[in-house]
């Protein structure tokens, strides 16, 4: 498991909090970059934004912090591994604005861990083919 997911796992349960970057609240922007400041890694950091960051900003934001893309839509599973950061888009638009951290399954396949405003806290769900059909950007920053 990457020290990515380890550390991302920890923060599962911490409130979501619109431009928290810690563990008393984060949003989907703050929950990586957060994890990323535990393991001593400080990335660019930004919080003008609404409540749903501007698409075109936030791709150019998570460049600058993670460097160039490694995937692009379609994003097959098989260029997907535990610790790549996902830039999604919500059901029904077609610019992302959601991030999320890929994280591995005891049994096998992916998940990802994210800051949910709608569950109202750090989930980790499974990466199906319904959630790897809204993936439109894969960033790698090992650590």
């Amino acid at each position: 498991m990457s020290r990515i997911v380890e550390q991302a796992r920890e923060w599962l349960g911490v409130r979501y909090l619109h431009q928290g970057r810690n563990r008393f609240g984060a949003d989907c922007v703050g929950f990586p970059l957060g994890v990323y400041a535990e393991l001593g890694v400080n990335l660019p950091d930004w919080r003008a934004y609404g409540t749903e960051a501007d698409p075109d900003e936030l791709l150019r934001r998570l460049r600058a912090a993670l460097g160039q893309e490694i995937a692009v839509e379609p994003v097959p599973f098989s260029a997907l591994q535990p610790g790549d950061i996902l830039l999604f888009r919500f059901p029904k638009t077609k610019s992302p604005r959601h991030i999320g951290i890929v994280s591995d399954r005891a049994t096998g396949g992916l998940n990802f861990i994210e800051a949910n405003g709608n569950e109202g806290r750090v989930i980790e769900r499974r990466l199906d083919e319904r959630y790897l059909s809204r993936v439109t950007h894969v960033f790698r920053r090992p650590v």
